[in-house]
């Protein structure tokens, strides 16, 4: 059985997904309307720093992709993502609008600047699918950098 996740943090990160789900299939760009990148909460496998989510906000869009994933990729993703919990949430495409999987995550405490590991991973997601880094910037509540698209 086939799964769509949309991805929308370090995940966007080609490489990263082939390493943690060798059969993922990268669909392409997709948007989530009415939310935002932000930072929450922390996880110390980037070094201490807040996580990606993916939080409503009216008039906004949250960039990502979305990958087709295998029954055993999803498994593997659950146990990646064990500082989240799994969504289903509804992205538009260029092609349409397709209903995936996503992570959230639980928030308890407030904003979090991320790690600057972390930041790179996603940075470096951002840079293959040509999404505007001053984004991640903002989210990430950092100083842009020069040619941050």
């Amino acid at each position: 059985m086939a799964h769509y996740y949309f991805a929308y943090g370090s995940n966007l990160w080609i490489q990263q997904m082939e390493r943690r789900c060798p059969s993922a299939q990268l669909l392409g760009t997709a948007r989530l309307p009415e939310h935002r990148l932000t930072f929450f909460g922390a996880c110390s496998g980037w070094g201490e720093g807040g996580v990606a989510d993916g939080e409503p906000s009216p008039g906004q869009t949250l960039e990502g992709v979305v990958y087709r994933l295998s029954e055993p990729d999803l498994i593997a993703l659950d146990d990646h993502e064990d500082n989240y919990h799994r969504v289903r949430q509804e992205v538009e495409l260029t092609s349409g609008w397709m209903e995936v999987w996503t992570y959230r995550k639980a928030r308890d405490e407030g904003f979090t600047p991320p790690a600057v590991r972390y930041l790179s991973a996603i940075s470096f997601g951002y840079g293959q699918h040509g999404f505007d880094l001053a984004t991640l910037w903002q989210a990430a509540g950092v100083a842009p950098e020069p040619h941050s698209r």
